[in-house]
């Protein structure tokens, strides 16, 4: 139970980085044995994604977990959190440098040298951004987000950014998502 206490204050930890969470972070509150009342994902919460990492949200608090938190912290909370085990694969070919991957159906937690760099999204899941972007999101949806911004000479299709997050566009809405450090080649 220390170890589970001990880990969840490095997410913690993580997610006060310097890097600035689109979700305020808060401290789980722990019960008299020493274990977290607030599981990675608590009931009523659900899995968030923003510009510079991860986190959850509802019942009238968020946790958030910043760029730079450990492998091990972001496959622990990622695999409660989403009932899986990772789908683990690597390219040492990526145009950032080698990037190894943790595949959560259509979510993908990215690392270089053991630390969480970048995700992606790219399938049907309830997983979305802090202004209620997710995959298969309409146009007019998107366009109407604060900072969105069109990237008109993208080798990729129809690109745009809303913030620190990266998407396209398919025919039916937003098909892929991403932010911080992907393999993408342009």
């Amino acid at each position: 139970m220390r170890a589970l206490v001990a880990g969840f204050a490095c997410l913690l930890a993580a997610a006060c980085g310097s890097q600035e969470a689109a979700f305020p972070a808060e401290a789980p509150e722990l019960v008299e044995n020493g274990t977290s009342a607030a599981p990675p994902q608590p009931d009523g919460m659900s899995l968030q994604v923003s510009g510079s990492g991860i986190g959850w949200t509802g019942s009238g608090s968020s946790i958030a977990i910043a760029f730079g938190a450990s492998r091990a912290e972001i496959d622990t909370a990622l695999s409660a959190a989403l009932d899986a085990a990772a789908e683990k694969s690597a390219n040492d070919e990526c145009g950032a440098g080698p990037i190894e991957f943790s595949r959560y159906g259509a979510f993908t937690a990215n690392f270089q040298d053991d630390a969480f760099v970048g995700w992606s999204l790219d399938g049907e899941s309830d997983i979305a951004t802090g202004d209620g972007l997710t995959i298969g999101s309409p146009r007019g949806q998107v366009a109407a987000v604060r900072g969105y911004e069109p990237i008109l000479q993208s080798t990729l299709g129809e690109e745009f950014m809303v913030g620190d997050i990266s998407g396209l566009f398919g025919e039916d809405g937003v098909e892929r998502l991403w932010a911080g450090t992907n393999c993408i080649f342009r």
